[in-house]
């Protein structure tokens, strides 16, 4: 049996030489768990650490957070800056081009997870806001 242990980089008690931070509360409540539910009958139950990436962080381009802006006032609509943990497609992104995120609301504030919700008006505003940042960029890099 194979056992994955994510950390969160915001929720910490510590961190180790790497940076990785852990909440040693639920890394403990989940190995006794597996380690209860997960072990065969008289086997034993081990974990073990190893680093298996590291990617740099992504900077949204402050020229394309200004354009987002821009286009959701155009829209009648409000915006806020919010730092985001989100990572893969954001750093492959910003390995092309400038990059910037819009975020739409959800339904109770949900987030990465099966109950998460968006309304379709939502959704339709969202990508307003996307089509008008996409051809003002195209007008500042033609």
């Amino acid at each position: 049996m194979a056992a994955a242990v994510r950390a969160d980089a915001g929720a910490a008690e510590g961190a180790s030489e790497s940076g990785l931070r852990v909440d040693a509360r639920k890394l403990r409540s989940r190995i006794e768990t597996l380690s209860t539910f997960g072990r065969p009958a008289g086997g034993s139950f081990a974990v073990e650490f190893s680093r298996t990436m590291q990617a740099a962080s992504a900077t949204a381009a402050t020229e394309v957070q200004g354009a987002i802006e821009r286009a959701a006032r155009a829209l009648n609509l409000q915006s806020m800056r919010l730092p985001s943990g989100a990572g893969h497609d954001a750093q492959m992104m910003a390995l092309i081009g400038p990059m910037g995120m819009i975020f739409v609301p959800n339904v109770g504030g949900v987030s990465h997870s099966p109950k998460e919700l968006t309304s379709w008006d939502d959704c339709a505003r969202g990508a307003d806001v996307l089509a008008r940042t996409v051809l003002e960029m195209d007008n500042v890099h033609s």
